[in-house]
């Protein structure tokens, strides 16, 4: 993707969009910090010359979901995260209340397990 404008290259990343440099480096915006325009974990100086080249951007993993699905805690927005169940989401429909969709239903939230949170699962203890 090309900007055509350091102004476009700023909105899109106010937007929330994710990019990487030609150099590998993740270029996104983070309020949290003083300088909020970031590339890697610096904050953005010469890469604003960059606006001009090619930059890939990086979707959030519910936009690429593999046919197999993504295995993920799963929750609804009336519980919290604490309550979560692992699932396989297997689709993304962003025009539903609950857009993750599992073979056991569909949720309001999702987010991909860690390989830790993995490895903690498969051999946890059984309850007493």
């Amino acid at each position: 993707m090309r900007f055509e404008s350091k102004k476009e290259m700023a909105q899109a990343l106010m937007d929330g969009r994710r990019f990487l440099s030609a150099a590998g480096a993740e270029i996104y915006f983070d309020p949290s910090q003083l300088i909020p325009f970031r590339c890697g974990d610096k904050y953005m100086s010469g890469a604003w010359e960059l606006f001009a080249c090619e930059w890939t951007e990086v979707l959030p993993w519910y936009e690429n979901i593999p046919e197999h699905g993504v295995l993920c805690w799963v929750w609804s927005w009336s519980s919290n995260k604490s309550q979560a169940l692992i699932r396989v989401v297997t689709e993304y429909d962003k025009k539903c209340l609950t857009p993750f969709n599992t073979t056991a239903g569909s949720w309001s939230c999702a987010e991909p397990i860690t390989p830790e949170e993995a490895q903690q699962y498969i051999y946890q203890e059984p309850e007493k």
